[in-house]
């Protein structure tokens, strides 16, 4: 079975003009008295661009898989640079929504899309929707049965989270599927996350 890799990284931000432009048009808007919902429409023509649920530009459609994943990569790492705690929330809400764009306009992608969808399912775990982050993980699980390393991390992580709500029985069977299925693997790191699944085996009672 052939292993596929993703390590995406790249952004796009709105420049200084564009944001005034975008306040020219929210002051216009107020000396005229307008509403509400046509103010909020100034203000996506201002800076010509969408938003998402969370606030924030919209993330950008690109060409190919490779530089959507680059665009996921850069807000995930944003995001995890952020000290304050309700925007660092934002900020993974928006990573989600990022590598699910992945997913999403890429399905058949075998290179970035496994590991974007792998993503999606840590940046659920880092906002401890462990319950979306169980879906996600068994999604990936069913979905990229030949792309070893993903597969096997999904498992990992699946396993994880299972033992972080507490479903002790389950996760120590999905780390036990994942011993039988990789353990005499060779390559460094399958052996890797199998000796991770196997001490965490161990730890389950």
């Amino acid at each position: 079975m052939e292993k596929r890799n993703g390590n995406p990284m790249a952004t796009c931000d709105v420049k200084h003009g564009v944001r005034e432009r975008a306040g020219h048009g929210v002051r216009t808007a107020l000396r005229h008295g307008l509403s509400c919902v046509l103010l909020l429409a100034v203000i996506l023509v201002g800076t010509g661009c969408r938003t998402i649920f969370g606030g924030g530009p919209s993330i950008p459609e690109l060409e190919t898989a490779r530089e959507q994943a680059e665009v996921a990569q850069q807000q995930h790492q944003r995001a995890r640079q952020t000290i304050d705690t309700a925007q660092r929330r934002q900020e993974l809400e928006r990573a989600a929504a990022a590598w699910q764009k992945v997913v999403e306009r890429f399905p058949g992608d075998q290179r970035y899309t496994p590991a974007a969808h792998l993503r999606v399912g840590d940046v659920y775990r880092e906002l401890e929707r462990h319950r979306q982050a169980e879906r996600t993980y068994r999604e990936v699980i069913r979905r990229y049965p030949d792309s070893q390393d993903i597969h096997a991390l999904a498992l990992l992580y699946l396993g994880e989270t299972l033992y972080a709500r507490e479903q002790y029985d389950e996760g120590k069977s999905i780390f036990r599927q994942l011993i039988d299925t990789y353990g005499d693997d060779t390559d460094p790191q399958l052996q890797d996350i199998v000796a991770r699944a196997d001490f965490q085996y161990r730890q389950i009672f």
